[in-house]
């Protein structure tokens, strides 16, 4: 949830999709010391780390994609349709 509601918030800040990676270290490093505090799992384990990063990782990107497609659709609606959930197209030039 908190991965997810990070992507929105990048999304709605206007910044770039790189800043989603960067702001899933720190979560994931956050959810590896939950898991070691509340279910005695290993603290460093890079394998279970890159399994707690690559899912905030994918829930954060579904998240900036989601806002970002409304934004795009709803701020220059002039130039840009919704297409599908996570997506945009350009709207046909008329000749």
């Amino acid at each position: 949830g908190a991965a997810y509601l990070s992507g929105k918030a990048i999304a709605q800040t206007w910044r770039p999709y790189w800043h989603v990676p960067l702001y899933m270290l720190p979560l994931a490093a956050t959810v590896r010391f939950c898991h070691f505090a509340l279910f005695q799992e290993p603290l460093i384990s890079l394998k279970s780390f890159a399994v707690d990063f690559v899912v905030a990782l994918i829930a954060a990107s579904f998240g900036y994609r989601l806002l970002r497609a409304g934004q795009m659709a709803r701020q220059y609606d002039w130039l840009f349709r919704r297409h599908g959930l996570l997506s945009w197209r350009r709207i046909a030039k008329s000749a």
